[in-house]
């Protein structure tokens, strides 16, 4: 028998939120920046013999030179990079450390710059909050806490479509010249160990941001990836505002047993319908595009 759906015994609630942004974030103050030029521990570079990041002075067709002089980080100095290569670099932050990494904000940029095989080879950034056990691209990484501006403020960072070989989204092509990318999250779920909850709440741990450069089977003799000046930063979350509309609306069927629709009085931007049982707990929660109906 199929369990039927009495709307009588479930709570909705739909919304619709917009974000409104000054500029692309309002920043409180810089950190300091890492240009390359001595070395840090912030930096931790894969020894493997199969991995092309160097620090050094670039000596490329393109890639020939940095940012800020002299050094840069670059997948390999002087060479153009090989095929079927993995290569990687880790930026460590340990909030103890870096007054600038809260416990739940990190946002930071860097300068960068590439010349790869479009659609094919380049580069994509990954991050950890479990000390390097798992990774997830930077674009796909929790979504809900994922605190990047939209497109038109030239955020800079690759889209969902701009796809490596693999079906990663990276940086490929051409950059044509050295872009700024910036990045962050207004909250960073991370992991606790046995003090942290001995002291009934998180323990502050530390995030690898990870820098991978991939390259298929297919010689391109192409210079790479090049970054320079790679820098943190805080913001004021408070003054990014966000406007949540309680929205009005009707459902149907009621009973149902297969599918309920919600539909609202106008349409909305970024519907989300959240259920909840009796009891209160959220059952339920859907994130919509733009329009005036959601299904279940």
């Amino acid at each position: 028998m199929r369990q039927i759906l009495l709307c009588t015994a479930i709570f909705f609630h739909l919304s619709s939120f917009s974000q409104e942004w000054e500029g692309i974030w309002e920043i409180e103050e810089f950190g300091d920046t890492i240009n390359f030029e001595e070395e840090t521990f912030q930096i931790q570079i894969d020894t493997s013999s199969t991995n092309l990041w160097q620090i050094g002075v670039p000596s490329k067709p393109i890639l020939d030179s940095a940012y800020s002089p002299v050094n840069a980080l670059i997948t390999d100095t002087i060479n153009s990079y090989p095929t079927s290569n993995h290569s990687y670099f880790d930026v460590v932050f340990v909030s103890e450390d870096h007054p600038y990494f809260l416990a739940e904000q990190l946002h930071f940029g860097f300068t960068h710059k590439y010349d790869t095989d479009s659609l094919r080879d380049g580069g994509f950034v990954t991050i950890s909050v479990d000390n390097g056990v798992n990774f997830d691209n930077v674009f796909e990484y929790d979504v809900a806490s994922y605190f990047i501006p939209p497109a038109d403020n030239s955020v800079n960072l690759y889209t969902e479509t701009d796809t490596l070989y693999t079906g990663e989204p990276g940086f490929s092509g051409s950059s044509d010249g050295w872009v700024n990318t910036m990045m962050g999250w207004s909250t960073l779920y991370l992991s606790t160990d046995e003090i942290g909850s001995a002291k009934g709440g998180w323990e502050i741990d530390t995030v690898l941001v990870r820098f991978n450069f991939i390259s298929d089977s297919i010689a391109e003799s192409k210079d790479g990836w090049i970054i320079d000046d790679f820098y943190i930063f805080k913001v004021d979350v408070l003054s990014n505002v966000r406007n949540t509309t309680i929205a009005q609306f009707k459902i149907f069927p009621n009973p149902a047993t297969d599918m309920i629709t919600a539909e609202t009085e106008k349409d909305y931007q970024n519907l989300e319908m959240k259920i909840r049982s009796i009891s209160g707990s959220e059952a339920v929660r859907r994130a919509y595009g733009n329009g005036n109906r959601v299904q279940l």
